[in-house]
């Protein structure tokens, strides 16, 4: 899933979390903090596949290629093709309500700011100091906190201000969500608001979290000697007062809210009881965490031991086949057979290779070159000529080609095929054959490896050299590994190991 989908997903989570934290028996200051705490979690967490960086290995692409040259599908490890389908659709469907999503925060933070200035504007300044201002609204305004950048403002309403009494609890009632840090996290849950306001999570979570800021605010006064009596008789007559704001619109503000539950508390404690927000919540949880499994599962087989595919690598060692033990081998071969579809389609593969093998392997051998290379069109068609009145699927990253070696047209004709609109010879095998053998002999003549040669093969040689620049290292699996080159070169060794072990496939 993307970060965005996921992030919806947990906002659910937290709601749910929301509706047991309001009716646990804890301070509502903590319960508070802890809502924020897994906010911010909710609000990090899909960020870390991003963060990882160059810590996460090289993504494994399988890819689509039809005769027309279409679609290639491209996903992480090597999943069945409707698999890829369906995660290209809600990749398609993500993209268009992010978008959607977007336009919504603008149009709304711009609402909410002009609704916030026209507030502002009909209020007089009484004192300031530093960066804290109080000023006087009319009536119908109510009390409430706001913070921009730089300035703390607390409005209050000029009945309220009028009554002593009043005045001194409405301005501590203020002063308190501002040391609390709530005007200022209101801008937060607006922000939050706007991108996700077509999820009704989101909106019942800024709806949660403040009404647990309220009480939180009603508690802490109460705990600093404030009488309860006194308390919720001005609560009754600021709401009596205060005209009611369009919550959509109230960015940054905290009006008298909640006032059942505000007084509620305020005369005896709550005592925790079930939530329907918290059952609602939970279910839908559930509902979307198992929608998302099931868009995110990969049907897999059971994966081969790294010690089974390094003793079959020595073995072909031992036959004169030299691909190297590495665990980045193992590594290539496990992800290729991972699911039931990739098996079947290299178990084909190696069936069709028999086909080819007059043309293929006799090149090779003319040419001097190891008998491993055999595995470059096993990754890249499977022993098809693609392109040639027929599709089918390839094991390679990057971008799909033609013809038995999968040539793109800008390397078909630097190497005398010809590409236009009435000839296209990578469709011819014998032609193109002749030109992927001199391309891998003038790459390994350039490197001196077989593993940089291949990765020029599918990345193109100014690529390696950048890499091998960059990383200091003609080491490939010290590159592979950093991530400057993809694992196409492991990918090759693992598909020659299997073309002389077809018994691997056979589980």
């Amino acid at each position: 899933m993307s970060a965005y989908l996921l992030l919806q997903v947990e906002l659910l989570v937290v709601l749910a979390a929301a509706a047991l934290l309001a009716r646990a028996p804890v301070p509502r200051r903590v319960a508070s903090l802890a809502l924020r705490g897994l906010l911010g979690l909710a609000l990090l967490a899909p960020l870390l596949p991003a963060l990882a960086g160059p810590w996460r290995p090289a993504p494994q692409v399988w890819a689509a290629s039809t005769a027309g040259g279409g679609l290639r599908l491209e996903a992480m490890g090597v999943e069945t093709l409707p698999a890829l389908e369906a995660s290209a659709r809600v990749v398609h469907g993500t993209l268009g309500i992010g978008a959607v999503g977007l336009v919504v925060a603008i149009l709304w933070s711009l609402l909410c700011v002009l609704s916030l200035r026209r507030r502002l504007s009909g209020t007089a300044l009484v004192r300031r100091h530093r960066g804290f201002e109080l000023r006087l609204g009319p009536p119908a305004l109510g009390n409430f906190a706001v913070w921009l950048p730089g300035r703390s403002i607390v409005v209050l309403d000029e009945a309220t201000f009028a009554d002593p009494v009043d005045r001194r609890l409405a301005l501590r009632h203020e002063m308190q969500h501002l040391r609390h840090g709530d005007a200022p996290f209101a801008w937060l849950l607006l922000a939050l608001r706007a991108a996700c306001a077509w999820n009704p999570a989101a909106h019942l979570l800024g709806e949660s979290m403040r009404q647990l800021e309220e009480l939180a605010v009603d508690e802490a006064l109460v705990a600093r000697g404030v009488s309860r009596r006194t308390y919720a008789s001005c609560l009754l007559r600021a709401a009596e007062r205060a005209r009611p704001v369009p919550r959509l619109l109230a960015a940054g503000l905290h009006h008298p809210s909640t006032l059942k539950r505000r007084i509620t508390m305020l005369s005896r404690p709550v005592a925790p009881r079930p939530s329907l927000a918290a059952l609602v919540g939970a279910v839908a949880t559930v509902l979307l965490l198992g929608l998302a499994q099931a868009a995110d599962a990969v049907v897999t087989t059971s994966p081969l031991s790294t010690d089974r595919i390094v003793a079959s690598l020595k073995a072909a060692q031992a036959d004169d086949l030299p691909l190297p033990a590495h665990p980045l081998v193992a590594e290539a071969l496990q992800k290729l057979t991972r699911s039931p579809r990739g098996v079947d389609w290299l178990r084909a593969s190696v069936e069709r290779q028999g086909d080819w093998a007059a043309l293929v392997d006799l090149a090779l051998a003319k040419a001097g070159l190891p008998a491993f290379l055999a595995g470059v069109p096993l990754i890249e068609s499977g022993y098809e000529n693609l392109g040639a009145g027929r599709s089918g699927h390839s094991a390679a990253p990057g971008t799909p080609g033609k013809g038995l070696w999968m040539f793109i047209v800008p390397t078909a004709r630097t190497y005398g095929l010809r590409v236009d609109d009435s000839v296209d010879q990578r469709l011819d095998p014998a032609a193109e054959t002749a030109a992927a053998v001199a391309l891998l002999r003038d790459l390994h003549q350039e490197f001196g490896d077989w593993g940089l040669a291949l990765a020029g093969y599918n990345q193109g040689a100014p690529h390696v050299r950048r890499a091998v620049a960059a990383e200091g290292t003609r080491d490939l699996w010290t590159l592979v590994q950093r991530g400057a080159l993809n694992d196409y070169a492991p990918m090759v060794f693992a598909g020659a190991l299997l073309l002389h072990e077809p018994e691997l496939l056979e589980r």
